[in-house]
């Protein structure tokens, strides 16, 4: 199986000696082997009609898709390794195939091909089912970008290769470009680009100006990747090859700035001359470099490495270990103002090429490896990321982090491209509703003491907004729901034996740069109903000896309607009662037509009559001693002289959705 191929950069930064190959080319199948993948993409389909057996076919029908994935064309060699499967089926070609599905975002064939890899042949069993979470993670990642956004920044890039962009302290752009102005004549047989130079920007009113070469630097050969110390007076930069007639392996150069030119490069002595050293990148404090290299010491094919700055030089070289670096290809450094190391891999779970993944550092070992996700990154490649800013402005700011990548994204202008990308400020909200009653201490009687909550199990609460979502409350009297940005919420809670009743809450405006996850706690007390039991409406008055109702009695009656709009299952019994004096007939008579005046006016109000029964009980529920022919004072007939409120029916459908 072809396994671990050098993507194109790795080709412009480690494989200069593919690039002076002198051999010539004669046929597709040389082109091929030679790692001229652009020239055999253009050969090799023109070669197969004349080819006579099926394995003939075979062989070159799958060095074209290989090509095309060699060269970055993803669309292609998916489209060649299904005409190779057409033609035999093996659990190595199939896993290719699937490879390339990933790499064209297109997770959800490539979990069915890796699953009947799984059918097939159980020792790719482990391989693939990695690889089946990673693209089930890039489903969900792609529909939650809202959360980010990556702009291809058009007016720095090129119809070639651009990338690597590191942000000077004026706001400039310093970055590599393989356009068609960079010096020399020679080109990578790889891709036909020409060699890489170093290019600068600045950035305008409202875009960024038409790039131009940066420094003297530039030769005729490869220069590239670059960064800068904090008062960029001191550049590291990559370069590949020479005039010579060997083959020639990249290097770290150190060039210093005067105030007007950039020093003569002094090439660092890192590693061995065996080896290709590339893609350097200062620490913060400007006391170590960091840096890649393919030395064959190391974990993978390529490794990411340290060096601390000393006064005198150099120190000793460190491999950053077996968390950030693995048995495939780990490169790119880069750190923001946090120390948070960010690097591109093949070797960790990605969503296709390369994806850029952060680390950070645990006393003296770099750990806790996080894939950046989508759009950071994509089924391409994608690499060298740096962030201009880590953290909003302020509390009304929603930018969390923005930056600039590199990607060979589809729809590009080029073949690698410089992107601008934004993090937004993305909380998550959660809001937890508690429901209780008061628990009495006669828990039959409203009039006994309240000794503290109850917290109620199984009431429904509904949470409204666009959708409405139900669930019921646990044994400790919560449910949970989770809440959408920028939005308002209705709530309702039902529970049988129980007044209805509501709340709101909103996430509008609400963003918390130091939480992920802003939770939100409403509380929701529930009125038990004493079914049967009088519940006394205070402050309710009549005219004398009458059944009309006097002004000063409405604003208790609206207290009412409150109750009967949020819980439309109830019925309730208006009761009058009399004091004793005055004959029982006059005052059974007196209080019906007195219940009847509040009905009446509740009616008037909107409630449903069927919802509403009119009781007069004249003197025969007295609650003191004051009856007939008993002496009582004003005050203790006055405690006869009632309006009371009584459910006597409800209907609550309680279910979970």
């Amino acid at each position: 199986m072809y396994t671990n191929r050098l993507l194109l950069f790795f080709a412009i930064l480690f494989s200069l000696s593919a690039c002076k190959t002198k051999k010539i080319i004669i046929d597709g199948t040389t082109a091929y082997t030679s790692k001229q993948f652009a020239l055999a993409t253009e050969l090799l389909p023109k070669e197969l009609s004349a080819l006579k057996t099926t394995e003939e076919r075979y062989t070159k029908t799958l060095m074209i898709a290989r090509a095309y994935d060699a060269y970055n064309n993803p669309k292609e060699s998916v489209n060649w390794f299904e005409k190779t499967l057409e033609i035999k089926e093996t659990s190595d070609i199939f896993f290719e195939y699937a490879l390339e599905l990933k790499k064209n975002e297109d997770y959800k064939k490539a979990i069915e091909v890796f699953e009947k890899i799984i059918q097939n042949d159980k020792d790719y069993e482990a391989e693939c089912r990695r690889h089946i979470e990673i693209c089930k993670l890039g489903q969900v990642w792609m529909n939650e970008s809202q959360s980010a956004k990556t702009i291809n920044v058009e007016a720095i890039n090129s119809a070639q290769s651009d990338y690597a962009a590191f942000k000077l302290k004026d706001g400039s752009l310093v970055f590599t470009s393989d356009r068609s102005d960079a010096n020399g004549d020679q080109k990578y047989t790889w891709t036909q680009e020409k060699y890489g130079d170093l290019y600068s920007t600045k950035k305008g009113v409202s875009s960024f100006e038409l790039p131009s070469k940066y420094s003297t630097l530039n030769t005729n050969y490869y220069e590239g990747t670059a960064c800068f110390n904090k008062d960029n007076t001191v550049m590291y930069f990559t370069r590949c090859g020479s005039a010579g007639s060997k083959d020639d392996y990249c290097a770290i150069y150190k060039s210093v700035f005067d105030g007007v030119n950039w020093s003569e490069p002094e090439k660092l002595p890192l590693l061995y001359d065996s080896c290709n050293v590339g893609q350097p990148f200062l620490s913060n404090d400007n006391k170590t470099l960091y840096f890649v290299s393919d030395e064959k010491g190391g974990f993978g094919g390529k490794d990411i490495y340290s060096v601390p700055i000393l006064a005198e030089g150099i120190g000793e070289v460190s491999n950053l270990g077996t968390f950030v670096n693995t048995e495939a290809d780990d490169m790119f450094p880069t750190f923001d103002k946090d120390n948070t190391l960010y690097f591109s891999s093949t070797g960790h779970s990605g969503l296709g090429g390369l994806d850029i993944f952060k680390a950070t550092k645990e006393k003296t070992i770099w750990k806790n490896v996080e894939n950046m996700r989508y759009p950071i990154n994509s089924g391409a490649d994608d690499f060298y990321l740096i962030l201009d800013k880590t953290k909003p402005a302020n509390s009304s700011d929603t930018v969390l982090k923005s930056g600039y990548l590199t990607s060979a994204r589809k729809n590009g202008k080029g073949f690698d491209d410089i992107y601008s990308y934004e993090l937004y400020l993305r909380n998550n909200f959660v809001l937890i509703v508690k429901v209780f009653a008061k628990k009495y201490q006669d828990p039959e009687d409203s009039k006994s003491s309240v000794m503290g909550i109850e917290l109620l199990k199984d009431a429904k609460v509904e949470l409204s907004s666009e959708l409405t979502k139900a669930l019921l409350t646990d044994e400790n009297g919560l449910s949970k729901f989770d809440l959408e940005k920028e939005k308002s919420y209705s709530i309702v809670v039902t529970k049988t034996g129980y007044l209805k009743n509501t709340a709101s809450v909103n996430t509008i405006g609400k963003i918390d740069a130091q939480r992920k996850t802003i939770e939100l706690t409403v509380d929701v007390e529930l009125e038990k109903i004493f079914t049967n039991k009088d519940i006394e409406i205070s402050n309710i008055y009549y005219d004398l000896d009458k059944a009309t109702l006097r002004p000063e009695s409405f604003p208790a009656l609206d207290s009412l309607l409150s109750i009967f709009n949020q819980n439309p299952d109830i019925t309730v019994e208006i009761g009058s009662h009399t004091d004793s004096r005055g004959s029982d007939t006059y005052n059974l008579k007196l209080s019906q037509a007195r219940a009847q005046s509040v009905v009446d006016y509740l009616i008037s109000k909107g409630i449903a009559a069927d919802r509403l029964i009119a009781k007069g009980y004249g003197e025969t529920k007295l609650i003191n001693n004051c009856g007939n022919g008993v002496t009582c004072t004003e005050e203790e007939h006055q405690r006869n002289r009632r309006t009371t409120f009584r459910v006597v029916g409800q209907k609550i459908n309680i279910e979970s959705k």
